[in-house]
């Protein structure tokens, strides 16, 4: 819950803020940038590991949009 409210804070202030000095919104949606930074930054990962951490890397991401394997009342007693 506080991961989305603190994203929903950080968008509206970024952006709300960027709209209210006058800046249109629509300069700020570049994809050819999102892009060259998004593929650089797997580039940079491929080059800086070996196979074996990237194959357990991918393997591993699914894992990151589960929810929590314990829950507060299993391991307050």
């Amino acid at each position: 819950m506080l991961i989305f409210v603190g994203t929903l804070v950080t968008l509206l202030s970024v952006f709300g803020g960027y709209a209210l000095e006058g800046g249109h919104l629509g300069a700020l949606v570049q994809p050819v940038e999102i892009l060259m930074i998004a593929g650089a930054g797997v580039g940079a990962f491929i080059l800086g590991n070996n196979l074996k951490t990237i194959k357990a890397t991918f393997f591993v991401i699914p894992t990151l949009f589960k929810g929590a394997k314990y829950d507060k009342g299993s391991t307050w007693s």
